[in-house]
């Protein structure tokens, strides 16, 4: 007897069998995501990354309903402003991080070639 995805189900009969099926396809499945938790346990570079999508994610989630509640509580002009005051904080905060980061650039630089041992 087959069932619908054409795999063997011998002589038992009803959904004990697809039951028994479902489970063994499930511990396998939960085996495999053990497996691949592991892999990001061992190593250091997927596991921060995989927080970091995680997180970023998460962040994201919080924005929608951020804006979900700013969209419902506040009138039409109100929401406007409030997201174009948003947009343009954003946009500073691109230059801001350009300049800490051609900074702390430089100091690092300044710093081992300044330091006695050069």
């Amino acid at each position: 007897m087959l069932n619908p995805a054409g795999i063997e189900l011998g002589n038992a009969t009803g959904n004990s069998a697809l039951c028994c099926l479902k489970t063994v396809s499930g511990a396998r499945m939960l085996g495999k995501l053990t497996s691949i938790g592991d892999g990001l346990k061992a190593d250091g570079m997927a596991g921060h990354g995989s927080m970091m999508a995680i997180f970023g994610l998460l962040g994201g989630f919080f924005a929608y309903l951020y804006q979900l509640s700013m969209g419902i509580m506040l009138t039409p002009v109100q929401y406007g402003m409030l997201f174009s005051l948003t947009s343009l904080f954003a946009i500073i905060m691109i230059a801001s991080q350009a300049i800490q980061t051609t900074l702390a650039k430089f100091t690092v630089l300044a710093k081992h070639y300044l330091s006695p041992e050069n």
